[in-house]
């Protein structure tokens, strides 16, 4: 329902409510020019009031009374509801402003590009954000154990020498080839098959973290990624001492570091 009003004569033409949207309808006579008239004009406060009709007697009580129809809740869904009225109104008017940006050579070819870009946003074809993360697998102690075991069986070399050079000697029954120390194929391996299904469950949850817990992965990787170049450091030395030959191993074995049985 509209509010009333002391009487006001407008200065510029306002149609009748009837032709308004509801939140024009709420206000008075008055309320609904000074709305017009800050769309179609874009005035200040002040001059609005004037050419919605109210008193003009003096400059301040005219800025006064805009202040206050400015503020009013229903004077401002009423200035809402007008504003998106102007621009669905002046919209076919702006596509076709950028249609004739894109398509004018006499543009700077960047600002065509850009008006060519805006064409396709507002037509839903926006550009498709894509990220990309690089993962790195690192050889588990286990593999390097078995890596070891393998060597030593190339070179012939007893169990027991063996066994000193593993980096997890503890985890020799899980980790060790069968008694001729033959390389187990990866692909039947349990141990390859549960190193897979826990790389695939890594991938999930980096892809679910929020930028706080990734961050925090992230710290997490490079700490594991030291201990692991610590062991790697470990099996080469070993792969080195392999290299020498069965009867040069044999007389440097004494001289290594047992970390296990």
């Amino acid at each position: 329902m509209a509010h009333t009003s002391r009487s006001v004569i407008p200065l510029i033409a306002v149609p009748d409510p009837e032709e308004l949207g509801p939140a024009m309808q709420a206000c008075n006579l008055g309320e609904r020019a000074f709305v017009l008239a800050k769309i179609e004009t874009g005035e200040s406060n002040q001059e609005c009031a004037r050419l919605a009709g109210y008193s003009a007697s003096s400059p301040d009580i005219l800025k006064s009374a805009g202040y206050q129809i400015a503020h009013r809740p229903r004077v401002q869904d009423a200035l809402l509801e007008e504003g998106r009225k102007l621009l669905r109104t002046h919209g076919p008017r702006s596509i076709k402003t950028l249609v004739e940006i894109r398509d004018s050579n006499a543009v700077k070819p960047e600002v065509r590009l850009k008006a060519a870009v805006e064409l396709l946003d507002r037509a839903g074809m926006n550009a498709v954000a894509q990220s990309h993360l690089t993962v790195t697998h690192e050889l588990s102690e286990a593999q390097l154990d078995q890596r070891i075991l393998a060597m030593a069986a190339e070179l012939g070399l007893p169990q027991e020498a063996a066994r000193r050079l593993l980096i997890s000697p503890g985890d020799l029954e899980k980790n060790a080839i069968d008694a001729d120390f033959t390389e187990v194929e990866p692909e039947v391996s349990p141990e390859e098959q549960a190193r897979r299904f826990h790389e695939n469950e890594q991938r999930r949850k980096v892809r679910a973290m929020s930028p706080e817990d990734l961050t925090a992965h992230k710290k997490r990787l490079r700490r594991d990624q030291s201990e692991r170049a610590k062991a790697r450091r470990a099996a080469h030395e070993a792969e080195r001492l392999l290299a020498l030959g069965r009867s040069g191993l044999e007389d440097l074995l004494p001289l290594t570091t047992t970390t296990g049985d």
